[in-house]
């Protein structure tokens, strides 16, 4: 049966010394069991003849574990960390593997660590001399009593059996070395396949020759173990230690092919489980969930009275958009006192009320920390604007005017699209990677370190269980202001996520507050794999969890604002994006899965069919989706009840500064307005901010006053009263797939594999954990496709499905969802 591997390629130091010490204990065994037959062994063991025995028997011995130790001591000092190209990793991820696998995983193993020759060079290079003293100096007698008591001098050397096996063994040394040797050297100029083949066909006969001319049960033993020696010192050993061959999978290697069903990359037993692992987050947006008090914004004693409805669904915590004071241009992501809430909201005693009121109910409360920037009404900032000589002056970015005009920064919320803003009292201008009104804060002052810090605390102590951490990755500035280098081609996100004391600061964050807590923390991390693995990496003490925004930001123009690609996203790149970012906390740190949230668009307008006909099925499809990936799911509030895009018509509808500031560029440059508000009906964050739909009442049930944002009109139909009716609802489709996720460790912890890979209409995968197979396929189409994953659904059992009863010919009905065991 075919099946795909899944290599985690970069491997850190502490996995590396784990892996060769593990290689090269195997090559300590494999030396002893090549050159020494097991009943030498068994003689030592007893006491039996162990006068008789040489020493020089037990100083070979000794000599093969300095070896061993000494390739430990090497591989530490040189073995540098290995990432292939982007074409290589894809080329490798999407080959089908076979019965063979355990061949190809030798041969990955020697394509993947060049550093580990010379230590197969030296090792054999000492087993050639050890066996050559064993050949032509152990005692005749000793002979005998090894091999067989009945075997007499005859048999032994004038039939030649012994010499011919040790000439044999000389020769299969030296064609190893200088194979394995040879196939470095060119494996530069041939494809992946090449190598497997040679590798598997170097292995393969030569075991069969020298299982096949030896004559004694003993002496075929003694070449098995030497077989084991030569896969060993390939590195195998390595990459079993490391995740990258399953345990399962590498069977007995030459000759005896164990191929179980499984694919494990993360071994059951040493999985760092931990309750934010196994969460689901239910995100609320405050101002839109439930108005208490008449004013149309939502508020804590709305969400309060709703703790019981929060509670049915079988979330673990939930994530709370910011309600501290602010002045609200940005919705409370402009924050002009970190340790207070907004009148909006309600008071400190509400909080209070509503964080037991979770707890009570089992669930926990994660704030969002907006650490990058405040408002320019905040305390600091307005003692800071007064005077050079304030001492909260240097709790900002300032670049005196005497110096002339400040080298540019972009701004994302500004409608100049210009980061710095000239303050007369100070005759210096504030720097602002967002709003005018958004000075960011100067990371660079330990001071205003330590407040924020201080502040953190106040709420840990308050019995908080973690923090979203908003635009995090810009905290850290290059205060030189450089230009924008070459190699970040415009990207000045990019390069804003890239400041050069970042992780330091995080770090010490965590030295002062979180490691004293037992908190989940996740980050707003922008970039590539790499840079975003740093933030979660357990060795590097900073984070839990990272977002990504690869695949959530997939299918936009290029060089415009959210402007949706009219010929729709491409699936198999997508599923591609979610792949690469699985296999990227396989052995480091975690993820998390989210298609929406307060920055997004409704996730059944942006990636299903919020169609009538179609809206049930794609939403579930989506849920399903969500929670069974191998991460953290986010689950955006409104969403399980299957809302969708309210699709302005009119500018003057929507609130959010954002599209605002883009709409104003978008005119000064004489762009096509009309064309921006209709990419924004698919795109726009206030779709995804809507209030509620509670019910069939006034405003949906949300409130009795004007809602500051309007109610989608579909609310008639699509709101939480009607559909707790329905059993088949997205509402109790919803609560079914999360308790199917919090019963399944293989949800949860499972490995993830795509499978029909190229399929441009379904999203199918693997999860397998504990010798169990889950195969999840959806259909991101609104008409019938074919599966093509290589699986046989004779025996397979559908756990949940978003219709009646599952597909099981391979076929998927318009955005079918469904989940088999296997």
């Amino acid at each position: 049966m075919p099946i795909r591997i899944n290599y985690p390629f970069r491997l850190d130091d502490s996995q590396q010394y784990k892996g060769f010490l593990m290689q090269s204990m195997f090559t300590g065994l494999g030396i002893t069991l090549a050159a020494w037959s097991p009943s030498l062994f068994r003689e030592i063991l007893k006491g039996e003849n162990a006068a008789g025995i040489p020493y020089w028997v037990f100083g070979s011995f000794f000599l093969g574990a300095v070896c061993s130790i000494g390739s430990v001591w090497w591989s530490m000092k040189t073995t540098p960390e290995l990432e292939p190209s982007p074409e290589e990793l894809e080329h490798i991820r999407s080959s089908k593997m076979n019965i063979f696998t355990p061949f190809i995983d030798i041969a990955a193993a020697i394509r993947h660590m060049p550093r580990v020759l010379w230590m197969l060079g030296l090792v054999y290079l000492f087993q050639w001399f050890a066996m050559k003293i064993y050949w032509d100096f152990i005692p005749v007698s000793l002979n005998r009593s090894i091999w067989n008591s009945t075997v007499t001098d005859n048999e032994l050397y004038k039939n030649e059996v012994v010499p011919f096996a040790g000439q044999l063994n000389g020769l299969y040394n030296l064609i190893t070395i200088g194979a394995a040797i040879g196939l470095m050297v060119i494996a530069k100029k041939l494809n992946a396949k090449l190598i497997h083949a040679v590798c598997l066909c170097l292995g393969a006969l030569t075991m069969f020759a020298l299982t096949t001319v030896t004559g004694k049960d003993s002496l075929r033993f003694s070449m098995v173990g030497l077989g084991i020696a030569w896969a060993s010192m390939m590195g195998v050993p390595y990459l079993i230690v490391a995740g990258s061959i399953p345990r399962q999978r590498f069977g007995v290697y030459m000759g005896i092919i164990n191929m179980l069903k499984k694919n494990n990359s993360t071994s059951d037993n040493t999985v760092d489980k931990k309750w934010w692992k196994e969460a689901t987050v239910y995100q609320i947006y405050p101002r839109s969930f439930q108005d208490s008090d008449g004013d149309g914004i939502g508020d804590l004693k709305g969400i309060i009275s709703r703790l019981d409805y929060i509670k049915s669904l079988g979330i673990d915590a939930v994530w709370l958009n910011p309600v501290y004071a602010s002045p609200m241009k940005d919705n409370g992501y402009d924050i002009s006192d970190y340790e207070n809430i907004h009148p909006l909201f309600g008071n400190m005693q509400d909080f209070d009320s509503l964080l037991k009121g979770f707890h009570d109910r089992g669930i926990k409360v994660m704030m969002d920390m907006v650490l990058n920037h405040c408002s320019d009404e905040h305390r600091w900032f307005q003692e800071a604007k007064k005077s050079r000589n304030s001492p909260y002056y240097n709790y900002f970015h300032w670049w005196p005017a005497e110096k002339g005009e400040p080298p540019y920064r972009w701004s994302i919320f500004d409608e100049k699209a210009y980061g710095w803003e000239y303050n007369k009292a100070t005759n210096s201008y504030y720097l602002h990677y967002f709003a005018d009104f958004q000075p960011d804060l100067n990371w660079e002052n330990p001071a205003l370190r330590q407040d924020i810090y201080k502040m953190m605390r106040m709420w840990c102590d308050k019995g908080v269980d973690g923090f979203r951490m908003d635009a995090l990755a810009f905290i850290s500035k290059d205060t030189t202001w450089p230009a924008l280098p070459a190699e970040y081609k415009g990207n000045w996100g990019l390069y804003y996520a890239s400041g050069p004391k970042l992780h330091d600061y995080i770090q010490e964050m965590n030295r002062e507050v979180l490691s004293k807590y037992d908190l989940a923390t996740v980050a707003e991390a922008m970039g590539d794999v790499t840079r975003v693995k740093k933030f979660v990496d357990e060795d590097r003490k900073e984070l839990n969890m990272a977002y990504h925004f690869e695949a959530i930001d997939f299918g936009y123009l290029p060089n415009e604002y959210k402007m949706p690609d009219p010929k729709g996203y491409d699936l198999v790149k997508w599923k591609k994006i979610y792949s690469k970012w699985d296999s990227a906390f396989i052995e480091k740190g975690w993820g998390t899965m989210y298609l929406a949230n307060h920055d997004q668009p409704r996730m059944l307008t942006r990636w299903g069919n919020d169609a009538p006909e179609f809206r049930s099925h794609a939403s579930k499809m989506l849920s399903t989706l969500i929670l069974s990936m191998r991460a953290t799911p986010y689950y955006y509030f409104g969403d399980e009840i299957g809302m969708s895009n309210i699709k302005f018509d009119r500018v003057e509808q929507y609130n959010d500064v954002e599209l605002l500031t883009n709409y104003a560029q978008v005119k000064a440059k004489g762009g096509d307005l009309k064309r921006f508000l209709e990419g924004m009906k698919i795109t726009s964050r206030d779709n995804g901010r809507t209030p509620m739909q509670w019910d069939t009442s006034k405003n949906a049930g949300f409130g009795n006053g004007k809602p500051w944002l309007p109610v989608n009109e579909n609310f008639r139909t699509v709101n939480v009263a009607t559909e707790e009716k329905d059993s088949a609802s997205i509402l109790n489709y919803f609560r079914k797939m999360l308790r199917l996720r919090k019963d399944s460790e293989i949800l949860i912890y499972g490995a993830f594999t795509l499978v029909d890979t190229d399929n441009p209409d379904v999203f199918a995968f693997t999860r397998e954990w504990k010798g169990k197979k889950w195969l999840v396929l959806l259909n991101f189409r609104n008409h019938t496709v074919k599966t093509n994953t290589g699986l046989s659904y004779a025996k397979a059992r559908p756990l949940i499905s978003n219709y009646d009863q599952a597909s099981t010919d391979g076929s998927l009905r318009a955005y079918e969802a469904v989940i088999f065991e296997f």
